[in-house]
């Protein structure tokens, strides 16, 4: 008996007359709904960056004559801060720091000078551009920025060195204060107690 044919499949779209659709993408017709959806979130995301992120930081300090004068020469620290739209978190600047700089490092000429401090420990200060170091492109007028450490305590961590790098760009003397055992160095105490005795003997260190 010969083989009969089955049922026959119903015409594709390109048979009836009718384009057939690239499904690789969303029809024309959908291209209208998200880009509303996009502009609504994105209007929703600035409002709530303008209302909650940006923002005057907070300062809390003692009204003497020296600190007013400080912040009448920094008159940025009154300004509004304007964080990163998508690093707007403590955490999230931490990493992005992080990953900018893993496995790059800025070349920096350092020159290290040790202190005590008045809790009986050692002080580790990294200098940039100290005038001992044979760097005599700053004048002895050059205002000295005091960089505090981070996580990992020291010149090892890739976010020191680049605000390091930072203010050398800017015509600026730098001094890092280490953190007591995380750097190669031999402490006589590394207990970090009464760091704000520690940080005001390195800031009157000259």
């Amino acid at each position: 008996m010969p083989p009969q044919a089955g049922p026959s499949l119903p015409p594709r779209p390109a048979e009836m007359g009718r384009p057939a659709h690239n499904h690789r993408f969303p029809p024309p017709s959908c291209l209208l709904p998200f880009s509303v959806v996009t502009a609504a979130a994105s209007a929703l995301y600035f409002s709530y960056y303008m209302r909650y992120l940006a923002s005057k930081p907070a300062l809390s300090y003692v009204r003497t004559k020296a600190n007013e004068e400080i912040l009448r020469r920094c008159p940025s620290l009154r300004r509004t801060f304007y964080p990163t739209p998508y690093l707007t978190s403590a955490h999230a600047q931490t990493i992005g720091s992080l990953v900018r700089g893993f496995g790059v490092y800025p070349i920096l000429k350092l020159r290290r000078e040790t202190l005590e401090a008045p809790d009986g420990g050692t002080i580790a200060l990294d200098w940039l551009g100290h005038p001992e170091s044979g760097d005599d492109s700053l004048s002895g007028d050059t205002p000295t920025v005091i960089v505090l450490h981070g996580l990992t305590g020291g010149t090892c961590e890739p976010a020191v060195r680049w605000l390091l790098k930072m203010a050398k760009d800017n015509q600026w003397r730098a001094v890092l204060l280490n953190s007591r055992g995380a750097i190669s160095f031999t402490y006589s105490s590394l207990t970090n107690q009464h760091y704000l005795e520690v940080f005001s003997a390195a800031q009157e260190h000259r």
